[in-house]
């Protein structure tokens, strides 16, 4: 990636690039907002997808529903499955 930044600079340098102010009048901000939400958006429905379509934690979300809840392990096991998968995601 700095190799990346390096050429972009030395384009710009070198003439090679429109100057900064340019891409500012050509570039639609409104748009690219939109379209960085879309991409986020999608990105957090593929991320619980994935989460929920986990064979483990689909098993630990039925047991929420039987004696086995009583216990408490099965929301500890959850909690710390979920967890999991937070931190992979940050």
């Amino acid at each position: 990636m700095l190799r990346s930044v390096r050429l972009v600079l030395g384009l710009f340098a070198s003439g090679g690039l429109i100057g900064f102010d340019d891409v500012l009048t050509e570039v639609n901000f409104e748009d690219t907002c939109k379209g960085f939400l879309e991409v986020a958006k999608e990105a957090v429905r593929q991320t619980v997808s994935v989460i929920f379509e986990d064979p483990g934690v689909q098993e630990l979300l039925a047991k929420l529903y039987q004696k086995d809840w009583l216990e408490g392990l099965v929301t500890e096991y959850l909690v710390a499955t979920f967890g999991d998968y937070f931190t992979d995601v940050k």
